[in-house]
């Protein structure tokens, strides 16, 4: 049985406190706490779907958005910023099952101005399996939304309150290549950054302490 010490922040007699815990009480409570989590937060990633950045709304039902990028990243997952690419992949999954059996009007658009203007729009269809994608095809800079209605012909209607039947969107940006470029050359080199940071800190401290 492993034991943790953890000293109090009241004392008694003047000198401080431990109190004496066990693993199996910690267990015990991160067991507890996790029953009080909802399934849903370990869907994409380990996030609550209500508070994943990809996840949005059309007409009070949820979706969730990822970017495939073959022949840049391979198989990592892209939400809101990906790069110029000949090939991209956009996957959009249902989660709410009941906007399964509606048809659906999907399309992408692209900002010009102060304005969006259509850039890929597909017909109508109904997506049984919950999920649907389709490719883009020598995307530019430029910032873009997905947007996504349901067909509504008076005889739907919602079981849940509060829902209601704004059309819904997902934003996303595509950086230049240059950009994308940059990026890289940093992410691939910042463990020097972080080496040179360490050993600055290290220094100072060190100098400090034979200063005393």
């Amino acid at each position: 049985m492993v034991k943790l010490y953890l000293p109090l922040l009241t004392s008694r007699n003047g000198k401080p406190t431990q109190v004496v815990t066990t693993w199996v009480g910690l267990k015990s409570a991160l067991f507890g706490f996790l029953c009080l989590i909802s399934p849903q937060l370990f869907a994409h990633g380990g996030v609550a779907m209500d508070k994943d950045t990809c996840a949005f709304r059309a007409e009070g039902y949820l979706l969730h958005f990822t970017a495939y990028q073959p022949e840049e990243t391979q198989t990592k997952e892209l939400c809101r910023s990906i790069v110029e690419s000949t090939d991209t992949i956009i996957v959009l999954d249902l989660i709410d099952e009941s906007l399964r059996t509606l048809p659906l009007h999907l399309g992408i658009e692209k900002r010009q101005n102060e304005t969006y203007i259509p850039y890929l729009t597909l017909p109508e269809n109904v997506y049984p399996a919950g999920t649907t994608n389709f490719k883009l095809f020598d995307i530019t800079e430029g910032d873009y939304r997905v947007k996504i209605s349901t067909h509504q012909t008076g005889k739907h209607s919602h079981d849940t309150k509060g829902m209601n039947h704004d059309a819904g969107y997902f934003n996303f940006s595509v950086s230049s290549r240059k950009s994308y470029e940059k990026s890289k050359i940093y992410q691939q080199y910042s463990w020097v950054i972080y080496l040179i940071g360490l050993g600055l800190l290290l220094y100072f401290l060190s100098d400090r302490y034979r200063s005393r």
